[in-house]
């Protein structure tokens, strides 16, 4: 192997080695002080550390109107009814019969999202009941009636599947319109869907782009939905 190539090489490295002194290249020792001082500390002073504060949104309570209660019905009951189903109610009050002191048959239940408990619970079966009843559910200060005085907000929706309640009706489009305050399927006697609802918006707008838009909808049930304005004829209770 020829190492001539490498000569010039190492002599400019030897050459480079030679300017430092001899000491420059032993090993460091650890018990002596090094040669080199560190500057010494600069004294910070104390600040605070600002700690940032997120803003909790404020949740509103809300009742609702529960109706049809029997004597048994008790809040303890109420409560656990509600539970069982997945809600959970903030509180619950059983309105007293002011000449007898017995329950009066109804009680108000507070919600964070009374709305959405509404159209999930209502016409439902109430858990523990014998025999059933159902969840009879409306908001505070309308005593179970629904009016249909709103009827410049409202749209008919025709061409329900079976399998669409009022549940699934209100989902649908509440997850679309932020103005929606009820959603109903219209049933028989017999507590089946006569495949027409009505929707009530607080919103004019919302309703007119709800005519627009939301005519002929596959995405509910297996059907394809009709949607126009109110029509007279058609009223609903619960």
């Amino acid at each position: 192997m020829d190492t001539n190539q490498y000569t010039p090489q190492y002599s400019k490295y030897n050459q480079q080695y030679q300017q430092y002194p001899f000491n420059y290249y032993r090993m460091y020792n650890h018990n002596q002080q090094p040669a080199y001082n560190f500057p010494p500390p600069v004294a910070t002073p104390n600040v605070p550390v600002q700690q940032s504060h997120v803003s909790t949104p404020v949740q509103n309570v809300t009742s609702l109107w529960m109706g049809s209660l029997e004597p048994y019905m008790s809040e303890n009951f109420i409560t656990g009814a509600f539970e069982r189903m997945g809600e959970y109610p903030k509180n619950v009050k059983l309105m007293p019969n002011k000449n007898t002191g017995e329950t009066a048959g109804y009680a108000f239940v507070d919600f964070y999202d009374p709305v959405n408990v509404i159209h999930k619970l209502n016409g439902k079966f109430i858990p523990g009941t014998n025999p059933p009843v159902r969840f009879k559910l409306n908001h505070a200060g309308n005593n179970g009636k629904i009016t249909m005085s709103d009827k410049d907000f409202s749209v008919w929706l025709g061409e329900l599947s079976s399998d669409v309640d009022d549940y699934q009706l209100y989902k649908t489009f509440a997850c679309r319109y932020q103005s929606i305050r009820t959603a109903k399927v219209v049933l028989d006697s017999a507590g089946i869907s006569k495949g027409y609802g009505f929707i009530r918006f607080g919103s004019e707008e919302e309703q007119k782009h709800c005519l627009k838009n939301m005519n002929g909808f596959p995405g509910l049930g297996s059907k394809i939905i009709k949607v126009s304005s109110i029509r007279t004829p058609h009223r609903y209770t619960r």
